[in-house]
């Protein structure tokens, strides 16, 4: 049951710094989880003799596999609670990251990130869907994006796992040690309660663990779910576009088509990533009082004028290094949209399968971003790097227009 009366209360209880902690951890951990391999991959590509066409084929499939985690254990966590399927999706992406410090051929090494990649892919809906669920809806929004702002943090987790911790101890310590995450499971046991609107449900009438796929597919794919299932999903996958883009591109970008060095491009990215940050946690205060459309319609906006300038209107800017700095700090910030996606899941989709959509609308639209490089290696040779790159902005505005396909939803109480 969802409805649209706001709490009488937006007082934070000993349950909800509970359930945040272990989320924010779970979802630092797998966002670290699923960058930190190409953080070493130089040293694994030589260590293991992988050509670089293998190494594209792992990539990809351990993304392939992030999408299939999503749909099993967000599944899993309408079916046997959240708690349950969050201490899974740790425990068998830490095995995958153990798993992957002692390979030694390269189809061990397959099977080790396609399990990580299972483990990755359970996370994020789960992790979501507890804090959604648990929050006062006054205060959801600003709670999504602190859980958020864990994958610009994980990041740099890895980058010093990368460039600091794996050339001391060697890659597969590194790794080994990336399962130390495994840690949290017992945590989570012991300290994490379950969803408590989740188990209204499951101890009501209706079991929500006796739901299988096939009842929840058709639940979805009817009035009213089926057009807000499309749209979330559309819009999830135009802002995973508008991310992924960029951010895999801009390194090559800026060495090829701007001459600037490994040393200054590091710069480039902290202003980068700083904005960012920034995006991620603003966005929720922002959202909770201008409401999710109006909110998401602002940031991809910014998103994309960023990403125009620092594609299309670089040459006009080049002698103005302060403005480029400006408009590269501002792309960051617009990617702060990725905040928004956690509510629109919650407030959308009742109990029974809120956690099952929020799996399958993260992960499958992210496993679709593989697309996205390949794109913009078509579109290069026609309209340079640049050019290519700027597609990304019109993914983001993309987002902006999908967002008034929703209904208004912040402040929606949601209920068992």
């Amino acid at each position: 049951m969802i409805t649209d009366t706001p709490p009488a209360t937006s007082t934070l209880t000993g349950l909800h710094r509970r359930i945040f902690a272990m989320s924010w951890a779970g979802f630092f951990f797998d966002a670290y989880t699923n960058t930190v391999l190409s953080f070493i991959s130089v040293a694994v590509i030589a260590d293991l003799h992988l050509a670089e066409s293998t190494y594209s084929r792992l990539v990809g499939l351990q993304l392939a596999a992030t999408a299939a985690g999503g749909i099993l254990f967000g599944w899993l966590g309408d079916a046997v609670g959240r708690k349950k399927s969050l201490q899974y999706s740790i425990l068998l992406f830490a095995f995958g990251s153990l798993l992957t410090g002692v390979t030694h051929g390269t189809w061990m090494l397959f099977v080790a990130r396609i399990i990580a990649g299972i483990g990755v892919g359970g996370e994020w809906g789960v992790g979501q869907t507890l804090v959604g669920e648990t929050f006062p809806a006054v205060l959801r929004g600003r709670f999504a994006a602190l859980l958020q702002a864990a994958s610009p943090l994980s990041i740099m987790l890895s980058s010093v796992v990368g460039s600091l911790l794996a050339p001391a101890v060697g890659w597969r310590w590194a790794m080994v040690l990336s399962a130390a995450p495994a840690v949290l499971v017992l945590i989570v046991r012991v300290w994490m309660p379950e969803s408590p609107v989740w188990e209204a449900k499951a101890s009501g009438g209706r079991k929500t663990e006796r739901i299988p796929l096939r009842e929840m597919r058709a639940m979805l794919w009817r009035p009213p779910y089926r057009k807000t299932l499309i749209v979330v999903f559309a819009l999830t996958t135009f802002d995973m576009f508008a991310f992924w883009i960029p951010y895999t591109w801009l390194p090559n970008y800026l060495a090829k088509e701007r001459h600037i060095n490994v040393v200054h491009s590091l710069g480039w990215f902290m202003v980068l990533q700083t904005g960012s940050l920034l995006g991620y946690l603003t966005f929720g205060w922002v959202a909770d009082r201008w409401g999710r459309r109006l909110t998401l319609t602002a940031y991809s906006v910014v998103l994309a004028l960023g990403i125009f300038s620092i594609t299309l209107l670089w040459n006009r800017l080049d002698t103005q290094t302060g403005l480029l700095q400006v408009a590269m700090f501002v792309t960051g910030v617009g990617t702060g949209t990725f905040s928004g996606i956690g509510p629109l899941v919650v407030e959308n989709f009742p109990t029974e399968v809120r956690s099952t959509v929020a799996g399958f609308v993260w992960n499958v639209a992210r496993a679709l971003t593989f697309f996205g490089p390949v794109m913009v290696t078509g579109l290069a040779p026609l309209v340079g790097l640049s050019g290519g790159i700027s597609i990304a902005g019109v993914f983001a505005l993309c987002v902006a227009g999908s967002a008034w396909l929703l209904p208004e939803t912040a402040g929606r109480t949601l209920a068992a």
